[in-house]
């Protein structure tokens, strides 16, 4: 690169340097094939249900005694789990609530007898007259109604 009069440019460009280095190395690697996203098919609906029971047919498929054991075994481990969560929510709970029992509660202290009355506020003893003045400005902006 040739510096010419007036022009501050770096005699070398790491960007394009960079660029010229790692671009075909990233490029050849994430490039997706060829049609990765636009694929012609010329499937019907009938050949992909037909392709669709050839795969079914591979499946290898639980007798009904397996079926029948695997439904009960997880309806047991589905009770077995709900007991053993139940159990140490109801034992957590009770240790809380005997805990809450044997800790001391805060004494409540009252800090005005209530049978007290307390004295009126005068409303009349207020100095009403003098009436501080608003800024210079704030009531010119204030639309008149």
């Amino acid at each position: 690169m040739r510096r010419e009069r007036g022009n501050w440019a770096p005699l070398f460009n790491f960007e394009d340097a960079l660029t010229s280095v790692f671009y075909p190395l990233v490029y050849e690697v994430i490039r997706p094939r060829k049609g990765f996203l636009i694929r012609k098919s010329d499937m019907s609906l009938i050949q992909y249900i037909k392709d669709t029971q050839g795969e079914l047919r591979h499946v290898a498929w639980p007798t009904r005694l397996q079926t029948v054991v695997y439904t009960i075994l997880v309806a047991l481990l589905s009770v077995l789990v709900a007991l053993y969560l139940g159990l140490f929510d109801y034992i957590f709970t009770g240790g809380l609530a005997r805990l809450l029992e044997v800790l001391p509660a805060a004494p409540i202290e009252i800090t005005q007898d209530p049978t007290s009355t307390t004295s009126p506020i005068i409303l009349d003893s207020v100095d009403t007259t003098s009436v501080p003045a608003a800024p210079k400005g704030l009531l010119e902006e204030i639309p008149q109604l």
